[in-house]
């Protein structure tokens, strides 16, 4: 089966294409909620932050100038949605977190050393360039193979294989430097 390259889809969106934009929307999902719910660490409102980026996006469609670029732009608009709502979030008082029913570290009812283990992969990869976090959330929280995310950045599969390799080894190395600054 062939893969619609970003650009094609966006371009089917833009004139009116509803199911080339939910495929769109289906293959940045799960990046989106990773970057999301490392700035809120609530799952619920990441959600919320990337269905109302995701809304945003739609709207605002005619105004990206190019169709290739479509992931890294919603995804930056991922990003400023969670942050905004960040900033909006009141501060949590201990009556507050003695009301709640579930502890604030429990994320789809996973254990926390799990959930602390993502966050801090989910806090590195952030730190990459927008064109690295993309790669890495297309490959490793999305799980397309090279083919398929060379066909949906319209690039050569040499080109993303290079380029993955050296995010991964930046990841790498931050990975390094805090487990070194950790054990001091």
């Amino acid at each position: 089966m062939e893969i619609e390259s970003d650009s094609e889809l966006v371009r089917q969106s833009k004139k009116g294409g509803i199911n080339a934009f939910g495929k769109l929307c289906q293959r940045y999902e799960r990046t989106a909620i990773a970057i999301a719910l490392s700035i809120l660490a609530e799952w619920h409102s990441a959600e919320d932050a990337v269905q109302s980026s995701m809304l945003i996006a739609f709207r605002k469609l005619h105004t990206l100038e190019d169709d290739a670029k479509f992931g890294s732009w919603l995804l930056t608009t991922v990003r400023r949605k969670a942050i905004e709502m960040k900033r909006q979030q009141l501060p949590v008082t201990s009556t507050d977190f003695a009301e709640k029913s579930t502890p604030l570290l429990v994320v789809e009812n996973k254990d926390v050393s799990d959930w602390i283990d993502r966050e801090f992969i989910h806090e590195l990869v952030q730190n990459l360039s927008e064109a690295d976090q993309l790669l890495i959330g297309l490959r490793y929280f999305d799980g397309h193979d090279f083919a398929a995310i060379a066909q949906i950045l319209g690039r050569p599969v040499g080109s993303i294989t290079k380029q993955l390799s050296r995010a991964i080894k930046t990841l790498e190395k931050k990975v390094h430097m805090e487990y070194k600054h950790e054990s001091k």
